[in-house]
Order: C-alpha cells, then sequence, then structure tokens
C-alpha cells in the first residue's frame, strides 16, 4: 500500500530545517568536512547523511542567505569606516 507524500514533501528522504541548520553551522563555522559531517551524524544518530546531500543543502542554504549577504554588503559599503585592513579596505570602492 502506497500513500501519497503529505504537502511540501518532494522526496522518499528529505532533511528538516533543524538537521539543515545543525549541518550548515558544523560545515561553515566548525569547519567540519562533509565526510566527516555524515560520520558525525551517524555516530550521534544512526543515520549517516551522503557526501551529495549534504553538499545539496549546504547550496541550498547559501542560496537562501544570499539576499542578508547582499544587504549585509551594501551596509559595509555604506560605512564610514569599516575596521580593516587597508588593501581590503580600498578592494571596497
Amino acid at each position: 500500500v502506497r500513500a501519497a507524500f503529505p504537502e511540501g514533501v518532494r522526496a522518499p528522504v528529505q532533511y528538516g530545517a533543524r538537521v539543515r541548520a545543525v549541518a550548515t553551522y558544523l560545515h561553515a563555522y566548525q569547519l567540519l568536512p562533509c565526510e566527516r559531517l555524515g560520520e558525525l551524524f551517524a555516530d550521534l544518530f544512526g543515520h549517516r547523511i551522503g557526501t551529495e546531500p549534504v553538499s545539496r543543502l549546504l547550496l541550498d542554504g547559501g542560496d537562501q542567505a544570499a539576499g542578508v549577504v547582499e544587504g549585509i554588503r551594501e551596509k559595509i559599503r555604506g560605512a564610514p569606516f569599516i575596521h580593516c585592513d587597508e588593501k581590503i579596505c580600498d578592494q571596497r570602492r
């Protein structure tokens, strides 16, 4: 017997917002490579996430953050000073 997927479910395996957030945090801030991130999930939760799904969810997260990043970039460009190395400061103009 097969039922239809609930609304919003697009694939047999998908990860929710919390898994995406934790994976993004561990990769971007704690600098865990994709392979080790999959191992960590297997060790902690008994479910290994492959490198391809990890890469995909990180790319999706980057796409979702694009507007925020651009807003931050514009605020920095408009700031009277940005407390940085002169080479970087010259590049922002």
